[in-house]
């Protein structure tokens, strides 16, 4: 397959080319960057494997897994799984029992039930394109929020409006009755910000460009829940983009555990810290180099593809 203008001949897809060159497809860059630092790891070495980039999006059911069997006894497979955003969904057992040496699931919420099953970043949306990072301070945005509302981000929501008091399951049962009744915009919540929770779905408040000029001129970025999972791109997006990242508790993983994001296990807990924060620009300062560090030499895509090449080699 051709990645980034490069044939791979031990890469293969369970869709088409064309699927994987798709604007539609926000996985792209962020794996394909991967992909091609494993490479450079390996060297020759690479010639031993078989990777494909999986996606259950795209089976058909009367040939489910032939892209396996059809690619070798002699390699090794790895298997990179995405777009299975549900962290409660079952491990296809089906997959795991064919001749994979490895897998790499995004959204793996659960601990790996096989010992050839490993966490997997998400990355970034290949529409968020990286711009120079400035230092913290200067940063005229000092929280940022744009995203879908939807019932599993009422926690966050609430706490804008003035009927933060009430009740959880209270604004699930009447959320959707009222909804376009209540106010979406709270940048002035916070003095120069941007939060605005949108009634349609997925990017659908304001373009990629716009998007990303925010975010990469902003201090705190909130990152509450997707609609099916806690992880969201948009953890990862902040990250390389040297904000403080304000998030929800995240499944257990390496790429997570002992990171510099803020976890609050309840968004009324918000308000105190941003305060805390934006008084005190040493400390936001001193935030914004270790996120940027932890980005560098954990999340990014060569700390991955180093990582993914150990745990490869240590596979028994």
């Amino acid at each position: 397959m051709i990645i980034k203008g490069r044939n791979f001949t031990n890469v293969f897809f369970n869709f088409s080319q064309e699927g994987w060159d798709s604007d539609a497809n926000y996985e792209n860059d962020y794996f394909s960057n991967l992909l091609i630092g494993i490479h450079e790891i390996l060297g020759k070495e690479a010639d031993d494997y078989i990777f494909i980039i999986y996606s259950h999006l795209y089976l058909d059911k009367d040939d489910k897994y032939d892209f396996i069997e059809e690619h070798g006894d002699s390699k090794k497979i790895v298997i990179f799984y995405l777009s299975d955003e549900d962290p409660n969904g079952p491990m296809p057992d089906e997959l795991m029992s064919k001749k994979v040496f490895a897998v790499f699931k995004a959204f793996l919420a659960k601990e790996p039930a096989y010992p050839n099953l490993y966490k997997l970043p998400l990355g970034y949306a290949t529409s968020t394109k990286h711009q120079p990072v400035t230092e913290i301070n200067t940063r005229k945005i000092n929280v940022f929020f744009s995203g879908a509302l939807h019932n599993t981000r009422l926690g966050l929501f609430k706490n804008f409006t003035f009927f933060r008091a009430l009740p959880e399951w209270y604004w699930v049962r009447i959320f959707h009755r009222f909804k376009k009744y209540i106010p979406h915009n709270y940048d002035s919540f916070y003095p120069n910000s941007h939060i605005q929770f949108n009634k349609g779905g997925f990017r659908s408040g304001m373009t990629p460009a716009k998007y990303t000029d925010l975010l990469y001129n902003c201090k705190i970025s909130l990152c509450p829940t997707g609609i099916l999972s806690v992880e969201t791109l948009r953890h990862f997006e902040s990250m390389r983009a040297g904000c403080i990242v304000i998030s929800e508790p995240l499944p257990k993983a390496y790429y997570y555990d002992g990171s510099p994001m803020i976890i609050l296990d309840d968004w009324s807990k918000l308000d105190g810290v941003v305060k805390d924060l934006l008084a005190n620009p040493q400390k936001m300062s001193e935030l914004q180099q270790k996120t940027l560090d932890w980005w560098e030499n954990i999340c990014a895509e060569p700390a991955v593809a180093k990582h993914i090449v150990e745990t490869l080699r240590n596979q028994k």
